[in-house]
């Protein structure tokens, strides 16, 4: 090989370096990205489930608590039928509406924040609706710091029946 042989080839080689490097970048944040917003889903899921698993309503038949009483209901007991329910543990609320402004840290770099809000059909779309209904809407708000994502949300709708 000549010193011009080898002088171009370093000359391509350096040309192609950073272009492989950038594309590699780029993978690299598209991959952290999705794992972020994987994440979210998973912690958003995860209250989910668990509020799938209280009862509609403090009220086990209509009327169902006004709208504006939605949230902790701390005059009731919980879950364990002795202990009054307060802020500092979900584990003994009763009725999804305890969740009402319930927010939290699941892990590092996420936040969480629970709004339920009474419901009703409108055509082919769920609204919600300043009144008591037998639907409430569920939103779970996952907001992570990686600033590509931003807010991941599910939500669900519920009912008494």
């Amino acid at each position: 090989m000549t010193l011009i042989e080898i002088i171009v080839v370093i000359v391509v080689i350096s040309l192609i370096i950073p272009a492989l490097l950038a594309t590699f970048t780029q993978v690299n944040l598209r991959s952290v990205d999705s794992e972020a917003i994987v994440n979210s889903l998973f912690y958003a899921e995860n209250l989910m489930e668990e509020m799938r698993s209280r009862r509609f309503d403090e009220n086990t038949e209509s009327p169902w608590t006004n709208p504006a009483n939605l949230g902790l209901d701390t005059s009731t007991t919980g879950v364990d039928g002795s202990t009054q329910e307060n802020s500092t543990d979900h584990a003994n609320w009763d009725d999804i509406d305890d969740y009402h402004g319930y927010s939290d840290s699941p892990a590092v770099n996420y936040s969480r924040l629970i709004s339920v809000e009474y419901a009703d059909l409108s055509g082919t779309s769920w609204v919600t609706t300043a009144g008591v209904s037998n639907y409430k809407k569920i939103t779970v708000s996952v907001t992570s710091v990686f600033a590509n994502i931003g807010t991941v949300s599910l939500e669900m709708i519920v009912s008494n029946y």
